[in-house]
């Protein structure tokens, strides 16, 4: 079996020894490296590529969940698995699609249980710009629920909130900013039309002419049935559409 290349981030040295020291006993576990700062560590990240990270969430500097951000946007991206002292920092954690987050301090039977996780996600392809993940997570009335992308109608933002209308006709709430999902969602399914809404093309019903050179589309089965392309984006469109 392929080994998992493991990199360990946080900024108390002696938790990245107990880590490492319990990680170690899989035979399918490589570790690669530690890092206690959060910069040097996106630099280690991008050099090394690792397939796997364990992620410290209280860091100072950028946080854990800016940095896994920011591991997000690389070519190839590791799977997280995030650790913290923190439950209530879970929400944020899936976010960012991470696999799974262990608490401090660390216990056998939760690094057994994220390490399960980890090998049943890695036998299918890691997801990277160009193999975005096929799942999100949306808050639902207070509960963190995991979304397959092409369930997703399209994602808008109304009144600083992000909106996410799923084909069965529920409203969920996104955790993201417009761009962050733009940049995890699938090229070929989605497409940003306008700088507040991004729709899934496989939704669209019919296009009609709008004002100032843009055009409003029509979604099939929607409680929100009618979104703008604004002039700016069109080009976008006419990627998924010949108008």
């Amino acid at each position: 079996m392929k080994k998992l290349r493991t990199f360990l981030i946080d900024d108390e040295p002696l938790m990245c020894q107990e880590l490492q020291t319990l990680l170690e006993e899989y035979h399918d576990i490589e570790i690669i490296g530690c890092c206690n700062n959060s910069q040097q560590a996106l630099e280690q990240i991008i050099a090394l590529k690792p397939d796997l990270v364990f992620l410290d969430i209280q860091m100072p500097g950028k946080s854990g969940i800016q940095l896994a951000k920011s591991i997000a946007r690389l070519p190839q991206v590791p799977m997280i698995v995030f650790a913290t002292a923190y439950q209530n920092y879970a929400m944020d954690a899936f976010t960012v699609n991470a696999v799974d987050y262990i608490l401090k301090p660390f216990d056998d039977s939760d690094v057994q249980r994220a390490i399960n996780k980890v090998r049943r996600y890695a036998t299918v392809t890691i997801p990277s710009a160009q193999h975005p993940p096929r799942k999100l997570s949306a808050d639902a009335d207070g509960r963190l629920e995991i979304i397959d992308q092409t369930d997703i109608q399209v994602i808008f933002t109304e009144n600083r909130a992000i909106v996410i209308q799923m084909r069965d006709g529920r409203i969920l709430s996104g955790k993201m900013t417009l761009q962050e999902y733009e940049e995890l969602l699938d090229p070929q399914l989605f497409c940003r039309c306008h700088r507040g809404h991004i729709v899934n093309v496989q939704y669209i019903e019919r296009l009609d002419p709008w004002f100032n050179r843009g055009y409003l589309l029509t979604l099939s089965g929607a409680k929100l049935r009618e979104v703008p392309v604004s002039r700016v984006y069109v080009k976008n469109l006419r990627q998924f559409i010949q108008f």
